[in-house]
């Protein structure tokens, strides 16, 4: 799913998983991933709040705060599974698994008070969609021609809410 926790944080319920494999994967539009939370880390089931930049209300007891830069960023959830067992032991690892991966919840702040944090995500109806910015660009890529392609491409990084860091404002200046 996509997050933009420049408006508000977004808080994430990570469930008891014993010695399972999960990790969070945040990355920015540029996918520049963010520092790693997840089993490999040392990080523990509990709740993290996803805050932006410029963030400095109150999170929720007990949260550990995740900073992160201005913009839209693609989380990716993952829980391990043994597939190197027989079929029938991989086979009830993996829903083992899948039990993991609906325990985990992600829900903006606005949403969130200590004691209505649902046990398990709700349906995928529900979770976060890509910016409608993203969903202009992709939309019917296939049907264009590609410079059509990178002229909508071109248009989107240069909208000022694009975040760019100082390298990519001067190469992206050399094209003018």
């Amino acid at each position: 799913g996509y997050i933009d926790p420049s408006a508000e944080p977004v808080i994430i319920k990570v469930p008891e998983a014993g010695k399972r494999f999960w990790s969070i994967q945040l990355a920015d539009v540029w996918t520049n991933i963010t520092p790693g939370v997840g089993s490999r880390s040392g990080s523990k089931p509990g709740l993290y709040a996803i805050v932006g930049p410029k963030w400095t209300d109150k999170l929720p007891e007990g949260a550990t705060e995740l900073r992160l830069g201005a913009g839209h960023y693609q989380i990716v959830l993952r829980v391990g599974y043994s597939s190197f067992a027989s079929q029938a032991e991989t086979d009830a690892d993996l829903k083992k698994a899948v039990e993991t991966l609906h325990g985990f919840v992600v829900m903006p702040l606005s949403k969130f008070s200590s004691g209505s944090m649902p046990d398990r995500a709700p349906d995928s109806k529900d979770a976060p969609q890509p910016p409608t910015s993203l969903r202009a660009i992709t939309a019917g890529m296939a049907d264009r021609r590609p410079l059509t392609l990178l002229a909508l491409i071109r248009t989107a990084v240069k909208d000022p809410t694009t975040p760019l860091d100082d390298g990519d404002r001067a190469l992206l200046a050399r094209f003018d």
